[in-house]
């Protein structure tokens, strides 16, 4: 399947690879525990939180790219990038290592 996307299109496809929100609330969870220990310094906390984000949006991403065959099955995961075709596959598990 070729679909022709312009760049702000390819760029908010791959934006929904990472599932922001999710990844969000997963770097304030960690960061909400990290202020609690005794020793946290401004440079501690940002690698700590930017760290957590790209772990987390790089998880689902692979996470994605993973399950792509059992998600163009489903009426509810049929729409995500990677099954509908917005996004090749090589292309998430490169942003995925990247």
């Amino acid at each position: 399947m070729s679909v022709t996307l312009i760049k702000g299109e390819r760029a908010v496809n791959f934006i929904e690879l990472c599932k922001v929100k999710i990844s969000l609330y997963s770097a304030c969870s960690a960061l909400a525990c990290f202020l609690c220990s005794p020793d946290h310094s401004p440079v501690k906390t940002s690698l700590l939180f930017g760290g957590m984000f790209l772990l987390a949006s790089g998880s689902s991403s692979l996470n994605q790219y993973q399950e792509r065959n059992i998600d163009i099955l489903m009426p509810r995961t049929a729409e995500r990038s990677i099954p509908s075709g917005r996004t090749e596959a090589l292309h998430a598990l490169f942003f995925f290592a990247s």
